[in-house]
């Protein structure tokens, strides 16, 4: 009967494991025996380095779907041995992906290792760069003290790079709002494209996290309202959604808001007029308009409009919900599908 060590020594001349080397160490690997399933992970770990080239990224596969929880001793070794692999494969999507995940979970049981992951902020290699804000983005409030360092990140030149630190932000801005939030609101104002979606994405999320925790925020400027209107005319539809939702969450509004938010009640798409309707009524600007839109939407034969009104209506709190009664009360009536079933359903959330 073979044991560990043979079918983990099949990785010095073949270019990946057995099927059934590879099936004993993942049963190894997710072990209730804690004796058993270091042993796997410790013999993975001495023999990755020696392994071939084209092997190594099947192991580290392997050690972060299978590997849990990796004994503490461990963690550091793992670290230091997978961070070379990164850098010699190259910047693959498929290694990075295993890379942060396996990192990010030898960080939860060694919280030493945080400080190797900002440090491979700094890396030579684009790819161990990615990995590390990866990874820190799964590591929610025990990160919060490393959050500047992805915003230093923002102006990585690497645009693969950059974007990984922003989708990392948008994650653990919320547990260290201050450097986040000023963060997404510059990114508003320079970026364009996909850094200019998950900048907005992220700032939604943010705004979502203090309506829910009572948590005031720091107003924006003229210049950076000036930008969440610039989006609104985006050429992308889940962009220009994204600014419409942003501007009804901002706390705050003026008459341009109202104007801008009053023109995208036309837009080509009904997904974006629906969620400028929303925010009109979060901000209590144009009311009469943006029930009008919702209502037509909700009597809609057409599905997708119907669609339209209960994507943006059905994520709203009592008190904006509220304000959408009559839109909703007519549908309820005269409404027919979904249109009619959804408005019943919400009418039914303000009756709780």
């Amino acid at each position: 009967m073979r044991v560990l060590g043979d079918w983990v020594n099949e990785l010095l001349t073949e270019d990946r494991l057995s099927e059934g080397g590879k099936m004993t160490l993942e049963d190894a690997l997710r072990s209730p025996d804690p004796v058993v399933r270091d042993r796997a992970g410790e013999l993975l770990v001495q023999m990755l380095p020696k392994a071939k080239a084209t092997a190594r990224p099947g192991v580290i596969h392997l050690l972060q779907s299978a590997w849990w929880p990796p004994a503490q001793k461990l963690c550091q070794p793992a670290f230091n041995v997978t961070l070379p692999a990164v850098v010699e494969a190259g910047a693959g999507d498929e290694l990075i992906l295993d890379t942060m995940l396996l990192w990010s979970h030898l960080a939860r049981v060694e919280a030493g290792l945080l400080t190797s992951l900002v440090e491979t902020l700094g890396h030579a290699s684009p790819g161990a760069r990615r990995a590390a804000a990866g990874a820190l983005s799964r590591m929610g409030a025990k990160a919060k003290e490393q959050v500047p360092d992805l915003v230093t990140l923002l102006e990585d030149p690497d645009p693969k790079v950059s974007e990984a630190a922003l989708e990392a932000l948008s994650v653990l801005g919320p547990v260290n709002v201050e450097p986040a939030l000023t963060a997404f609101r510059r990114e508003l104002q320079t970026q364009q494209g996909k850094r200019r979606f998950l900048a907005l994405s992220a700032l939604r999320g943010i705004l979502e996290h203090a309506r829910i925790v009572g948590m005031a925020l720091p107003a924006d400027s003229d210049v950076d309202e000036q930008a969440l209107i610039n989006a609104l005319t985006d050429p992308e539809v889940a962009t220009r959604m994204q600014a419409a939702g942003v501007l009804g969450l901002r706390g705050q509004t003026s008459d341009r808001v109202e104007e801008a938010l009053t023109r995208v009640l036309s837009d080509s798409s009904p997904d974006v007029a629906a969620a400028a309707a929303v925010a009109l009524l979060r901000v209590q600007r144009a009311e009469s308009k943006a029930l009008e839109l919702l209502g037509a939407q909700l009597l809609s034969t057409e599905v997708g409009l119907q669609d339209s009104a209960i994507y943006a209506l059905e994520p709203l709190d009592p008190a904006t919900l509220a304000r959408a009664r009559p839109a909703l009360d007519s549908a309820a009536v005269s409404g027919v599908g979904n249109g009619r079933e959804a408005a019943k359903g919400l009418l039914l959330r303000l009756r709780v």
